[in-house]
């Protein structure tokens, strides 16, 4: 990637991330907090490759430890959000005002401090030598990037018994790789994108239900997330079989 492009992907990233950080404290915004989770893990597949630079090391790094530190919030926020879509407004609002003051917490964190002062001013500060050679070095580990992710998801989609929970992953990899490099592969791309929506409210379900074990207003919901998690699994299928075509 020269040193140009990957200027213009960095300024685009850092913008999408301040308009997101901007209505993070709005409580009737539910997707700031997933829109600037989507801009930081696009941020650490674009710099994967870029491990031998120091800068583009402690941006990643960065961006990957604000990530984690969102983890939990992103669950609370999936879960406020189905509580109050099925009118169960006393469960939400025991939960909403804990979660404003997580939000709060995350906007003054050390960890989102951190990733803004490590983003560089410039796309060519993350190459430390952007020569011919150093650029081909990047074309090639990227290459084997999107190889090695397109060899995982297909050994697992292959699996008789997958955890879906790690397919789900390898899918959120490959996507993200794809976009990061600027692949042109839209029938993957989309294939992709309906595996990754499908499987991540499969996940939700299960977080849920995990959660109703000791969280007893969520108890009334058990039967209902069952069957909504057994039909979303049903639904997996022929998006698996579809994306084992394109990944033939």
């Amino acid at each position: 990637m020269s040193a140009d492009r990957l200027e213009s992907h960095l300024g685009s990233l850092r913008a999408l991330l301040m308009t997101a950080l901007q209505r993070l404290g709005d409580p009737a915004d539910t997707e700031s907090l997933h829109e600037m989770r989507v801009v930081l893990r696009r941020l650490r597949m674009l710099l994967r490759p870029l491990k031998c630079s120091g800068q583009a090391g402690q941006l990643r790094d960065a961006a990957a430890g604000l990530f984690r530190q969102t983890n939990s919030l992103r669950d609370n926020e999936v879960l406020l959000e189905e509580l109050v879509r099925n009118g169960m407004h006393v469960a939400a609002a025991a939960r909403q005002a804990q979660q404003m003051r997580d939000r709060q917490a995350l906007m003054d964190s050390p960890g989102l401090a951190g990733l803004i002062a490590a983003w560089p001013d410039d796309g060519v500060a993350c190459l430390s030598a952007p020569s011919r050679r150093r650029r081909r070095s990047l074309k090639k580990k990227m290459r084997c990037e999107l190889a090695k992710a397109r060899r995982i998801l297909r050994r697992q989609l292959r699996q008789p018994a997958p955890d879906l929970h790690e397919v789900r992953l390898a899918i959120k990899r490959l996507r993200y790789r794809l976009l990061a490099k600027g692949h042109s592969s839209p029938s993957l791309l989309v294939q992709l994108e309906r595996g990754q929506e499908v499987l991540g409210q499969w996940h939700d379900h299960d977080v849920w239900l995990l959660r109703a074990v000791t969280e007893p207003d969520l108890q009334a919901c058990i039967d209902r997330w069952q069957h909504e998690k057994a039909v979303l699994q049903a639904r997996w299928l022929p998006l698996r079989d579809g994306l084992l075509l394109v990944l033939a």
